[in-house]
């Protein structure tokens, strides 16, 4: 992977996590939803696709799920 696109995902990672932040709070500044962000992100990219909005759409789509799966479980365990 060279540098360009290093810094292409880069930058896909810092707006899917500044507008995951802003909508789900502070508490979801994680450790792992930083990995399964950089992870998703990563994955994609090896997928070939290399657009930096797609990029960081879909990951910010992905944590939000993931975010929402997991207060729904909450619920039902409540």
């Amino acid at each position: 992977m060279d540098d360009d696109t290093k810094l292409m995902l880069a930058r896909a990672f810092d707006s899917a996590w500044e507008r995951f932040i802003e909508r789900e709070g502070a508490d979801a500044d994680t450790d792992d939803n930083r990995k399964r962000l950089a992870r998703r992100i990563v994955a994609e990219a090896k997928a070939g696709d290399l657009d930096e909005e797609q990029l960081s759409e879909s990951g910010l789509i992905y944590l939000c799920v993931l975010a929402e799966a997991a207060r729904l479980g909450n619920e039902r365990q409540a």
